[in-house]
């Protein structure tokens, strides 16, 4: 015969398995929560990862984009032309001397032979003088002369100063112009003329010498 223990013992037993059975639910929930978190946690883990590599990664991109407009910015610049130093406006240059044929307004360079061929006989010259060369002007510039024809002038300088023999033959029933004092004249069928740089009296004495 089997004794049944008393109510109250069975009771005090029902109420420790049901405190172990609370203990076991109880751990196995915070095992699992406990395995939740981890989860969690990794899970949050991975992502701040891949944030971080995503930002590392623009980061990069936006170092990249400023090196290229630098390497741009530094080519650009490289192929521009050196500045210009400021440079001041050259001087105008003096203008040429002019030469003697300028000065005596002879347009042709002419020799004795020409020279007798348009006067019709030998030139006249200043005795002691040479000339520096015989050439034509226009009968225009001569006061007294055929404007229509040449005239033949000997060019002299007297220590610098320029002295001007001019000549042309007279055509029949022409006359010389109005005179120049007496330092316009005529040798036979030739006039004369007697100018330039010195003074009157200078050439006056000139002209005594004119053969």
């Amino acid at each position: 015969m089997v004794t049944q223990p008393p109510p109250a013992v069975v009771d005090e037993l029902d109420s420790v398995e049901a405190a172990a059975g609370d203990l076991g639910d109880s751990a196995q929930d915070s095992q699992t929560l406990a395995v939740g978190r981890s989860d969690a946690a990794a899970g949050q883990s991975t992502e701040d990862q891949d944030l971080a590599t995503r930002e590392a990664a623009a980061a990069a991109l936006e170092e990249l984009d400023r090196e290229r407009l630098r390497s741009r910015a530094n080519a650009a610049t490289a192929s521009l032309p050196p500045p210009r130093a400021d440079v001041q406006p050259a001087a105008e240059p003096a203008p040429a001397p002019r030469t003697l044929e300028q000065r005596a307004q002879v347009y042709l360079r002419i020799g004795l032979d020409e020279a007798v061929t348009q006067l019709g006989r030998p030139v006249h010259a200043i005795e002691a003088m040479t000339p520096e060369f015989i050439g034509l002007t226009p009968g225009r510039l001569v006061p007294g002369a055929d404007p229509n024809r040449p005239v033949v002038r000997v060019v002299y300088l007297d220590r610098g100063r320029m002295v001007l023999l001019d000549q042309q033959r007279l055509r029949t029933g022409q006359a010389p112009g109005a005179a120049a004092g007496n330092l316009r004249w005529t040798q036979g069928d030739v006039m004369l003329y007697l100018h330039g740089d010195p003074g009157s009296d200078v050439l006056r004495n000139l002209q005594r010498r004119v053969r």
